[in-house]
């Protein structure tokens, strides 16, 4: 029950304001994906993805209320980089596991501020994460989850190119695959009492090379 609780919480939300598909993925070319014949579904969540969501709902909306440590290691952006590198196939199939990987890193630094935040980490944001770097720097595989599930009603408010969507799904139902049978090393076991963190002096900025995290309007997952 609470997985689908969790699930349904974290799909909720528009697309993120001034983001287009052209933006964040390559194969947009005006085609509306509501229009069309295909729309993008996600593969079933395996039964340990599923527990993932459920615990991190539950420890963030639970009380005492509890927050993910920033920055998470392994980042999305590490994460998703070191995802396509294991995609050894050279040429064009490796360029586009790369391609697929940059993608949703971008994605997920115009979405998360807007909403992949349950409203209980918003002061976390505010406090520990605004102005200090890109999402994709600070949060982890918990965020990006959440990005996921959200993916089909993004995008299909944006356009896609016929062909894409079942070769999007694939990709997909690889990095869901990869993030299954890596959990123990990507997901958290133990979040962190919100007190606890807030106790901690402010967190020193990431290096100037890491884009600083957007501002935005208070939105949340759930």
């Amino acid at each position: 029950r609470h997985a689908g609780a969790a699930a349904a919480a974290a799909e909720e939300g528009p697309p993120p304001p001034g983001t287009s598909a052209r933006a964040a993925l390559p194969f947009a070319d005006g085609v509306d994906a509501d229009g069309g014949d295909e729309q993008l579904e996600l593969p079933p969540l395996s039964r340990d993805i599923r527990l993932v969501v459920a615990h991190d709902w539950e420890q963030i909306v639970g009380k005492p209320i509890h927050w993910a440590p920033l920055p998470r290691k392994p980042c999305v952006a590490d994460l998703l980089q070191t995802y396509a590198a294991t995609k050894r196939q050279g040429g064009a199939h490796c360029q586009a596991w790369r391609d697929f990987a940059g993608c949703l890193i971008s994605y997920f630094d115009a979405a998360l501020p807007r909403l992949l935040l349950y409203r209980q980490e918003r002061q976390q944001y505010d406090l520990h994460a605004r102005g200090r770097g890109a999402p994709s720097r600070l949060y982890g595989a918990e965020h990006l989850v959440r990005l996921i599930i959200k993916l089909p009603k993004l995008l299909a408010q944006t356009s896609l190119a016929k062909g894409e969507i079942p070769r999007l799904k694939r990709k997909l139902e690889d990095l869901l695959k990869y993030l299954c049978q890596n959990r123990a090393r990507l997901f958290l076991l133990a979040y962190q009492l919100r007190e606890k963190i807030l106790s901690l002096p402010p967190p020193a900025p990431l290096p100037p090379s890491c884009p600083a995290a957007p501002d935005a309007p208070a939105a949340k997952a759930g």
